[in-house]
């Protein structure tokens, strides 16, 4: 098997704090943090956070969501949670969401991401152990493929700006849509 198509075998890495901190200024704050523990929302700072032992899968979910799910697990672990997440999205609940991720873009719990803007960092965000220490070298503290951080919400524009920065920011193309807005542009002129 390719080592860079596995997972790190460890699903306890905390996010960058500058990274949380740029959702934090694109949503305004978080409400949500369904994939947490106590060490990592002293970074997070969401006003209310499911522990695996609450399984944040099991709650519903509501507000401003900051997501960083565990990765691996059974096949369709990763599906789970980013189905939740757009769900909960269009159900309502959900108001806005930062969700990071692998830049599994080979995969279809991925593909349903890219329906919505996405940052894809360049390079590999330096993420934290439970300790709360970096870890020693590279390879022990960055994911094993890229990372994309994917945004639900209205405020794509701000998310464009902060997050500039960070990488890439792509927004989904529907061919469509941009052909009404051709056509509407033509029978303005």
């Amino acid at each position: 098997m390719n080592p860079h198509h596995r997972d790190s075998g460890n699903q306890e890495w905390y996010t960058p704090a500058p990274i949380v901190e740029a959702a934090r200024q694109v949503m305004g704050a978080i409400d949500l943090d369904p994939a947490s523990s106590p060490e990592a929302n002293r970074t997070v700072r969401a006003a209310r956070f499911y522990t695996v032992e609450d399984d944040g899968l099991s709650h519903p979910w509501a507000g401003r969501v900051w997501l960083n799910h565990p990765y691996g697990g059974a096949a369709g672990y990763n599906d789970r949670w980013i189905a939740h997440l757009i769900a909960e999205y269009q159900a309502g609940r959900v108001s806005q969401a930062v969700a990071i991720t692998w830049a599994s873009t080979d995969t279809a719990w991925f593909a349903r991401l890219m329906n919505y803007p996405i940052c894809y960092t360049y390079g590999r965000p330096k993420f934290t152990r439970p300790v709360g220490a970096v870890a020693s070298s590279p390879a022990k503290n960055a994911p094993p493929k890229g990372a994309a951080i994917t945004y639900l919400g209205p405020q794509v524009a701000r998310f464009a700006e902060v997050f500039e920065g960070v990488g890439r920011v792509m927004i989904a193309f529907n061919r469509v849509e941009a052909l009404v807005g051709v056509v509407q542009w033509h029978l303005q002129s």
